[in-house]
Formats: structure tokens, sequence, C-alpha cells
């Protein structure tokens, strides 16, 4: 994807059209980029406030052939620096972009990504006002729309996100396949525990997609479903890139960060309302409890977005795992139901924050083809 960005990086200049369309197009390749390097420096490396200078991920800037020289790996704050350069040339060329179909990336977009890098790094100031810039025109989804399958790019607070065709969610490549747990067939890998429902509270719209299955001749006799992720009728379920609830919780993060307590809990709250909660306030919470309650309501409300493995890095902390203890009655009979049963690292050792075992591995090709890595 790097590569096709940066050939069109290369070439757009010298493209029949307007100004304006090379424009578009060289922000939203800029912007796409910045996009990739976001996520291998936060996947292949530990997080920018424990060491910038680590070795993460070779940055190509310009195509490759076969006889381009493989690079080595850029420090961590060598790829931040190209992400922050390549949304902010991308938030300039982007000025007056107005897309038709949310798959491409504008102002809201950048911006959004803008949000995500600067939380990252810890630039509080920054986040907050990249997140409130990109969630602007992007209303939170009622608390109805919430339990609508979560598989179209028309909900109003979808910023960002990927139709699909049917053929494009066959099998191992398509995300419902791992995600949707409602029907009889698919991969059901991705289930939650009972410690994660209970993270909810009685009344919020979101405890109502936990069901326990309870019929034994079910495959998924005893786990929990949470159908968040229904995929449509025809298979042909929209994947969600972006939302303006990440972006109030950035913004809301970020504040509190900032001892902003009102602020943050303002932002905090037009999640909460819409998920038939009631508002906090600010006075209710210390400086740090705040910040917790915000980290878990990014858990509870962007699961299965692809946000936790990247808060667990960035906050340095560990997972917490533990046996399920919580049954269910049949007849006369307590059955378990099901939770993490990997509680442990695979060479046996506790979990802890910072640990080798939550960063992606290089692949041995690509270890083989670039001896510089």
């Amino acid at each position: 994807m790097i590569d096709n960005c940066n050939n069109i990086l290369a070439n757009i200049d010298a493209a029949s059209g307007t100004d304006d369309e090379r424009r578009f197009l060289k922000g939203q390749a800029l912007a796409l980029r910045a996009f990739v390097y976001l996520n291998l420096v936060r996947q292949y490396q530990f997080t920018y406030a424990k060491d910038k200078a680590a070795k993460a991920v070779p940055i190509y800037t310009e195509p490759t052939s076969p006889t381009t020289v493989p690079k080595s790996r850029a420090s961590v704050e060598e790829v931040y620096t190209q992400v922050l350069g390549d949304l902010s040339q991308a938030e300039t060329l982007l000025a007056g972009f107005s897309r038709k179909v949310k798959n491409r990336l504008d102002l809201n977009v950048v911006r959004g990504l803008l949000a995500r890098t600067y939380l990252t790094q810890e630039n509080w100031a920054q986040a907050a006002i990249k997140a409130n810039e990109a969630r602007t025109g992007y209303a939170i989804m009622e608390a109805t729309q919430y339990t609508q399958g979560f598989n179209d790019v028309s909900n109003p607070e979808w910023i960002w996100g990927h139709p699909q065709q049917a053929d494009q969610n066959l099998g191992g490549a398509s995300y419902f396949a791992y995600i949707d747990v409602t029907p009889s067939t698919g991969y059901r890998s991705i289930m939650p525990d009972p410690y994660f429902k209970a993270l909810f509270a009685e009344g919020d719209i979101r405890k109502t997609l936990f069901e326990i299955v309870t019929n034994a001749t079910d495959p998924r006799y005893r786990w929990i479903m949470y159908k968040k992720f229904v995929n449509k009728a025809d298979r042909a379920g929209h994947i969600v890139l972006m939302r303006s609830s990440e972006m109030a919780l950035i913004e809301a993060e970020s504040k509190a960060r900032l001892n902003d307590l009102r602020g943050a809990v303002a932002a905090l709250n037009e999640v909460r309302v819409k998920r038939n909660l009631p508002q906090l306030a600010a006075g209710d919470f210390t400086q740090a409890q705040l910040v917790e309650e915000i980290i878990t309501e990014r858990r509870r409300e962007l699961w299965g977005e692809g946000f936790r493995l990247l808060d667990l890095l960035r906050l340095q902390q560990a997972p917490v795992r533990r046996e399920s203890t919580e049954t269910f009655r049949v007849g006369t009979t307590d059955v378990g139901i099901k939770g993490h049963y990997v509680l442990r690292f695979p060479d046996n050792s506790n979990l802890v924050p910072n640990s080798p075992y939550y960063l992606f591995s290089i692949p041995v090709n690509e270890l083989n083809t670039n001896p510089n890595l």
C-alpha cells in the first residue's frame, strides 16, 4: 500500500486533469501512507513515550523496483515525524475536497489520524484539538442505531469506513467471519468473557447485545455472544475505520490529562447519553479516576474496532486475564460460562507491561529479503 501511494505521489503532477483533482489525489495518498506507517510503528515497536529511539520499520517515500536497495529500520521518532509530515501536507492539500464515498480520506479523516498520532505521542493539547475537529459534522449515533449491526457506512457517526461487496467477504478474507457471532457458520473467533460484560451498567444499550448461549447443541454453547457486529444478509457488511465516538473519547482523555476535568467530562458525556447512561459530574472524580473511567469507556465503546492492543502498548499496561466463574442454571445444575483460557504468556510467565509478545513479528521472508533489517 505504501508503494502504491509512493507511485501516485511520484507521478501525479504529470497526470492529466485539473489542479484540484491532482491536489486531492496527492492529499489522499499522503494521508493513506501516514495511516499505514502509524499502524506499522505501533504494531512493530513499543510506544513513543517508552523509547522513541527504538528501531521500528523502514521508511520508503519513493517507488521501489527489484533493484532498489532495501532500507534499514528507522527509529520510532523518525516514523512519527514522517507520519506527521504526511498528515500536515494532506491537511493542506485536501482543503475543499468533498468525497462521494466514505472510503475516501478527507479533512475529517486526516484530523482523526492526527488525533490518534498525537494521543500516542502524549501531545494532549493537539490530540484534543484535532479530535474535536475530526468529529465536526458527525453526530454520535443514537442508542437504537448502536444495535443495527455496525455494517454500513451510512451510519451518521462513521467518519471513515470501507464499503464491501459480497464477493469481498468470503471465508477467511471476511472481517465479519471472525467478529460476527450471530450466525451458526463462521469462525466464532472473537468471543467476550464475563468480566468484559461486567464493565457495562444496567440500562446501557450496549449491554442488550450480550447473550449467553444456553442451547447445548449449539457450537457456541456456554460462550457469551456480543452481537455488536452483524453481517448483512448478502454478506456485504461494511468495515468501520473511524467514528466520532472514538474522537470524543480522545478529546475526553486528552483534556483529563491536561486537568481540564469539566471539558473531559463534557466530551465523555456526549457518548454516555447516546448509550442511555446518565451524565457524570466532574466533581465526582479525581484526575486519575477520570482518566481510568475514560479508558474503560474506550473498552466498552470501541470493542472489536482494533484499539485495545494499541491502548495496552500506549498505556504500558498488561491485560488482566482471569478464569471465568460465572454460571447459568440448567434445571437444577449450574453450568459454567466460558471465558479466557490463555492466562499466561506462551513461556508460562505472567502477563506484564511492555512484553515483546504484544508486538507483531517481522516476517521471516522480510528478514531473508532485506539483510539491512
